[in-house]
């Protein structure tokens, strides 16, 4: 019925996601992680939201969201393709393509920030 998700997904921030805090992952395979629970990385609806979520869980790691950097176009997107919008709470000095290779987005205290898809993270997905 309306307001219920998923198996494996509850409501968190206005919409159905799954905060998995387990086994840091590089970003290809929470990626596949996320699309063995049916789902995909997750487009936070309200970014600022679900970072206040996160730091009242104390998660101490941070999270993989579903956004990468396109270098063609020089934009940030969300896995669906939408861009991410220009106030976007980026943590201050984010993001910053450190040592050219962060390209992609995790979740952590300070609020959003590009990472190395080779680092290991936790993950956020949504279905």
């Amino acid at each position: 019925g309306v307001g219920t998700c998923p198996a494996g997904y509850s409501i968190i921030a206005g919409q159905c996601l799954s905060l998995i805090r387990y086994n840091p992952k590089i970003q290809k395979d929470a990626e596949i992680a996320c699309n063995q629970r049916a789902g995909t990385l997750a487009a936070p609806r309200d970014p600022q939201r679900l970072w206040h979520y996160y730091k009242q869980q104390n998660y101490k790691v941070g999270m993989w969201v579903g956004a990468s950097y396109d270098k063609e176009e020089g934009v940030w997107r969300w896995s669906n393709g939408e861009l991410i919008p220009e106030d976007f709470p980026w943590y201050e000095g984010e993001p910053n393509n450190e040592n050219g290779e962060e390209h992609f987005v995790i979740l952590g205290n300070n609020g959003y920030q590009d990472y190395p898809g080779s680092s290991g993270a936790f993950y956020i997905c949504e279905p």
